[in-house]
């Protein structure tokens, strides 16, 4: 049984890079090696891939330009996509999902979409939600679109036990971990021989044990 994973990027660079890989059973998602080239001084498109055989789908692509929809049809294989500010990044992502979905017969959960911020992860979940709904499509188990972070949490939950760690963990942004140690200074009595607990992280950071 054939998979598909499906990974956009996005960056404050104006680049998207949106990668979709056949799997066969018992090959390796993980395994890919995509090397980006210098690309940001070219506006528009930039297609890398092997071309998808047609489909009738017309009235799902009508709203992509000639460039989006190459990148939305291009399905079979690695496909890196270069694009600048304004060129329709998240059209062409969600686009891409829905095709998938409906097109190509991928199932939803075999679908990852990974971006920067919660509000481009919400966009993009409503954008393929709408879009598949105004064509009857139902979503019984959506495609897993979110943040980096929140799918590398989801990651180390389910498996972090491999590495001798308990599932039961907090992840302290740097706002949290000098919270914390603006407290400890207080408690031991640190306060006028440190700073500051910035100062203070600075000191534990290269202490800590490295596994």
């Amino acid at each position: 049984m054939a998979r598909y994973v499906s990974i956009a990027l996005f960056s404050n660079k104006s680049l998207t890079i949106p990668i979709t890989h056949r799997c066969t059973e018992g090959s390796l998602c993980e395994s890919w090696a995509v090397r980006v080239e210098s690309c940001l001084s070219s506006p528009g498109f930039f297609l890398r891939g092997s071309p998808a055989s047609p489909i009738n789908m017309s009235s799902l692509l009508d709203d992509l330009n000639p460039q989006q929809r190459d990148a939305v049809e291009q399905t079979d294989g690695p496909l890196l996509i270069l694009a600048g500010a304004g060129s329709g990044k998240t059209r062409v992502i969600t686009y891409r999902v829905a095709y998938l979905i409906e097109a190509r017969g991928v199932p939803p959960e075999s679908i990852l979409g990974v971006t920067f911020t919660n509000k481009a992860a919400d966009q993009m979940k409503e954008r393929v939600a709408t879009l598949l709904a105004k064509r009857g499509v139902g979503l019984p188990r959506p495609p897993l679109i979110s943040t980096f972070h929140s799918f590398c949490v989801r990651v180390l939950r389910r498996h972090i036990d491999r590495l001798g760690y308990s599932r039961d963990f907090s992840i302290y942004d740097e706002d949290d971990q000098q919270r914390v140690v603006k407290a400890c200074l207080k408690e031991l009595g640190l306060t006028e021989l440190i700073t500051s607990p910035r100062a203070a992280l600075a000191r534990i950071s290269p202490r800590r044990p490295r596994r």
